[in-house]
């Protein structure tokens, strides 16, 4: 089951720290709206309006080193 909370430590990651402010909201978004599998069906354009800023929502997920996934159905998986 996913737990939907943030390590505090997250701030002092490597691959935290490189995403761009706007990025950072966009994890911690997905974090907040994932489903108990950690499973977000994504509504890019509500995220976008709520964070106030355009993503690049695939380099986005390159950056995330791993902790977000693009699943095959289109769906972002994060890493427990």
């Amino acid at each position: 089951m996913f737990r939907h909370y943030i390590d505090t430590r997250i701030w002092f990651k490597k691959w935290f720290k490189g995403l761009t402010p706007e990025e950072k909201l966009a994890y911690l978004y997905i974090n907040d709206h994932c489903d108990s599998d950690g499973i977000w069906e994504p509504d890019f354009a509500l995220a976008e309006f709520k964070i106030g800023a355009k993503i690049n929502w695939d380099e986005f997920v390159k950056k995330c080193n791993g902790h977000i996934i693009a699943m095959p159905n289109g769906t972002l998986k994060m890493k427990n």
